[in-house]
């Protein structure tokens, strides 16, 4: 006959356990029940900040759950518009808390963005058994421009389409921005076929050739901290053309921009190519095709120092080709990009 003390012992441990394992805090598996943490490493369109975004957003993170087999039950993800003076942004979308345990390329149904512009955005998710994490660090994107953003022309040399194998060409533009301070500034640009951006002489980007025979990509870049408030800026490109080949998509000499300097005071200044843009051959000569590979030509300092007399650029006069949705800076063929 078994013990009634050690059946009396036996069900007070059980009471005991169901004690336990009902209170709070406490999981099936004797581990302590918590809340997800905040996610980490927020993408949008697979970028940790992107400049130019495109078409509608698709987001992603990473989930930080220390909980053992966790998963993503749900999510909520908020964006922030951030004013062109700069300074903290208002909620203008929010998707509310969505049973989901999707992670990457997160659609934003109804989310309005303007071109040009910068945002903010973050989110936290939800586990199987307890409330919703905290909020991430907030991440940063920019909304890029479409075909009707520009309102600039195609510009080139004179005698730039005299070419017959290679073109170097440069561009300037001086400017003067007003005195309230810059607080973000972007330079959008593309060229047929490559370009070298410089910003008061200071080197910004390489910019190489993406194009298909009826589009053509342009480049995105930051260029807040090269300007100067209350003084004058200047602009400086270098254009490369040649003829159709391995990485150079067919196209024309030619260049257009787009440059907005955003300031404090929530004032914004366009700057766009136009004939008022001075250029100027630039100091490369023809040389010796070698079987088509590597450079063609060779480069000529300006030795005496003197600078060129850069006179006016002219507008392209072929027709404008009409754009697709891919095609965001018209390739090298028309005066004016067309306003849909």
């Amino acid at each position: 006959m078994r013990d009634p003390r050690a059946r009396k012992i036996a069900i007070t441990l059980l009471v005991l356990f169901a004690v336990i394992m009902a209170a709070p805090g406490v999981c099936a598996f004797g581990e302590t029940t918590h809340v997800p943490g905040a996610p980490t490493l927020l993408t949008v369109d697979d970028a940790a900040s992107s400049i130019a975004v495109e078409g509608a957003p698709q987001f992603g993170w990473v989930v930080n759950d220390s909980g053992r087999g966790e998963v993503q039950t749900a999510y909520e993800l908020v964006v922030n518009g951030i004013p062109i003076g700069g300074g903290a942004g208002g909620v203008i979308w929010s998707s509310g808390r969505v049973p989901s345990n999707q992670q990457s390329y997160v659609a934003a149904p109804g989310l309005l963005l303007q071109p040009d512009r910068s945002y903010t955005w973050t989110v936290r998710t939800w586990d199987r058994a307890s409330g919703p994490g905290p909020f991430s660090n907030p991440a940063h994107f920019d909304v890029g421009i479409d075909d009707r953003d520009w309102n600039a022309q195609w510009i080139r040399r004179p005698t730039a389409d005299q070419a017959r194998f290679e073109d170097f060409s440069l561009y300037r533009k001086q400017f003067t921005a007003s005195a309230s301070p810059i607080v973000r500034a972007r330079a959008y640009m593309s060229a047929g076929q490559q370009y070298v951006l410089s910003v008061n002489g200071v080197r910004v980007t390489v910019a190489p050739s993406f194009s298909y025979p009826d589009e053509q990509y342009y480049q995105a870049d930051d260029i807040t901290t090269l300007l100067h408030a209350g003084s004058t800026n200047a602009l400086g490109v270098i254009t490369h053309w040649s003829t159709p080949g391995k990485g150079r998509p067919g196209s024309v000499p030619a260049l257009i921009a787009r440059v907005t300097v955003d300031h404090a005071d929530g004032t914004r200044e366009v700057i766009t190519s136009d004939t008022a843009w001075r250029t100027h051959a630039g100091p490369w000569i023809q040389g010796l095709l070698r079987n088509d590979q590597g450079e063609s030509g060779d480069y000529i300092e300006h030795v005496t120092g003197s600078q060129p007399r850069l006179p006016p650029c002219r507008p392209l006069r072929a027709p404008v080709r009409r754009p697709n949705r891919d095609c965001r800076a018209q390739g090298a063929a028309g005066e004016v990009l067309p306003s849909e």
